[in-house]
């Protein structure tokens, strides 16, 4: 935001007048003394002439050096705008890091009751049937080899979509 005092100051390099400034530049020192300035100039007498075109080339000057002023507020702006979008970006895909807990498996209490088989702490080997193969292994290949495991795979159709019957009904727009 421009302050007064810059606005008087603007125009009177300009060379334009006060209007609804001239209630601050007279309660403001700065500004009367800047105000007070051109007629100051005015009343001195010398024999110096600053040339031809001197007003031109000091209205131009105090015209680039706003115009300068003006594109670095407007830089600083767009690059606290780019300062703060970056942040937001940052904070709203910054995601925590994982928590790595190491347990100590040796510090967990163990249960007081003794199951009949522990395969924990018991190194018995598993049971074996007749032929010395382990019954979960034979299940296991039983299970793998036959394609009639799939033959009873079967779902009455009516059992699973009449359950299902009041979402239609939501979804074609009425009431279950």
């Amino acid at each position: 935001m421009i302050s007064n005092c810059d606005l008087v100051a603007e125009r009177v390099a300009l060379g334009e007048p006060l209007g609804e400034l001239a209630e601050h530049a007279t309660g403001c020192a700065r500004c009367r003394r800047l105000a007070a300035l051109p007629a100051e100039l005015g009343s001195i007498r010398s024999e110096v002439d600053p040339g031809l075109g001197f007003a031109a080339r000091l209205t131009a000057g105090a015209q680039h050096r706003l115009g300068v002023r003006r594109r670095r507020r407007i830089a600083a702006g767009l690059a606290g705008t780019v300062v703060a979008a970056a942040a937001v970006l940052v904070v709203v895909t910054h995601q925590p890091a994982p928590e790595h807990v190491a347990i100590d498996v040796s510090q967990l209490p163990r249960p007081a009751v003794k199951l009949p088989h522990d395969p924990w702490s018991d190194p018995a080997p598993a049971p074996k049937d007749r032929d010395g193969v382990d019954p979960d292994v034979r299940t296991l290949v039983h299970f793998a080899r036959g394609a009639h495991a799939h033959a009873h795979a079967h779902a009455s159709w009516a059992r699973i979509v009449k359950p299902l019957s009041p979402y239609d009904q939501i979804l074609d727009g009425g009431e279950p």
